[in-house]
């Protein structure tokens, strides 16, 4: 029977019924401890399992099902209460000293790796998850970084609800556009036109950097930066013309 119930689990997460799954799992588990409890009584250790089946519960549901874990915690313990108190001698003839002893450190020994290695695996998948949610975030920062100013990237970073506008009561403004760049481009491969202006506007990007100007966007093959903002710099108008 508890065979039965451990196979019809499976087609449960078929269904993708993963509650129903783990609570049918717990029950079929409460089953088979305490069905052999009652027989061979509890010189064995086999309803230490109560208890780890309590942990496992943890594992096996997700956030907002906290009354579930609750539960199958509570009934855990009291079905190890009631086997402890009266189910100490089974329906059948007792084991012997040995017997009792070798099965008592087996179900230990099963009933702490049940608790242990499971949280291990988990906390393992928690921390690769951690870890590639990092990831995403230094990528996404990169990106900010990448396509807006550092001053402005930074705050979006902290916090990305605000809306930013703020006022400058001066800035100069360079656009820089490349002469006959249609009549070139038709006569470039996609690969060379990308690389032409890759060449360009990384050498660009440079002198931006070297004037203390900030480079806005580029646009098709026209270049944007502006000078006296996101932060004001002293003669900004002068380094403007000098990337000019």
């Amino acid at each position: 029977a508890c065979l039965g119930g451990y196979l019809g689990i499976f087609a449960l997460n078929r269904w993708r019924r993963p509650l129903w799954s783990a609570l049918a799992l717990i029950v079929v588990a409460w089953s088979n401890v305490l069905v052999t409890t009652i027989y061979i009584g509890t010189g064995h250790g086999l309803h230490v399992f109560f208890i780890a089946i309590a942990a496992l519960s943890v594992l096996m549901t997700s956030d907002g099902q906290e009354m579930v874990v609750a539960a199958v915690g509570l009934i855990s313990v009291a079905l190890y209460g009631y086997s402890q108190v009266y189910l100490v001698h089974g329906l059948i003839a007792p084991f012997s000293n040995a017997m009792l002893t070798v099965l008592m450190l087996a179900s230990t020994a099963g009933a702490t790796l049940v608790a242990i290695l499971p949280p291990l695996y988990f906390r393992r998948l928690v921390t690769e998850a951690e870890m590639q949610l990092a990831a995403a975030h230094a990528r996404t920062a990169e990106l900010l970084h990448a396509i807006l100013p550092v001053k402005v990237a930074d705050r979006l970073e902290h916090d990305r609800q605000q809306t930013i506008a703020d006022r400058f009561d001066s800035a100069t403004v360079l656009f820089a556009d490349i002469v006959s760049f249609t009549a070139r481009s038709a006569t470039l491969t996609p690969g060379d036109l990308v690389a032409r202006l890759n060449q360009v506007f990384s050498r660009f990007d440079e002198l931006s950097r070297r004037h203390g100007l900030e480079k806005i966007k580029t646009i098709g093959d026209a270049y944007m930066l502006a000078g006296g903002l996101p932060a004001p710099s002293a003669e900004y108008a002068m380094r403007v013309a000098a990337m000019a």
